[in-house]
């Protein structure tokens, strides 16, 4: 995914869902860190290589932008507001109608639970983390 098309997508989830852009990229450094210490603890090189490399960051961003889209995909816009529908928990529910210039602590958590690191099911590819090594 390009560059661009990433800061759009952010764009468009900070608007949609009322979220701080910091708040985004500290979540998103967050979740990575911690995605990186748990899928490789038993592997302390990895982890290092991984933490200062462009290449995986880069690939966390585009896997990122990627979820991000499917959750606005999962959201029904309506005439006075819009209406969350997301997963959580491995159901489909709604966590009701909002105006979108509201920022509620309810769109913050259900943002952090569908981006939660443990939900990530995608793994670099090896050729990606033997670059990053070396």
């Amino acid at each position: 995914m390009h560059p661009k098309l990433i800061e759009i997508v952010t764009e468009d989830v900070s608007n949609l869902f009322g979220l701080d852009g910091q708040w985004l990229f500290e979540l998103k450094l967050e979740y990575g860190m911690k995605y990186i210490e748990e899928r490789y603890k038993h592997d302390p090189h990895v982890a290092e290589a991984l933490r200062n490399s462009a290449l995986f960051w880069n690939w966390w961003r585009e896997l990122w932008a990627k979820r991000d889209r499917e959750l606005m995909k999962k959201c029904e816009r309506k005439r006075f507001g819009v209406v969350y529908t997301y997963y959580q928990n491995g159901h489909i529910g709604s966590c009701g109608t909002r105006q979108r210039n509201v920022l509620t602590d309810e769109m913050q958590e259900l943002y952090e639970d569908y981006h939660y690191w443990t939900r990530v099911v995608f793994y670099p590819n090896p050729v990606m983390i033997e670059v990053c090594i070396h």
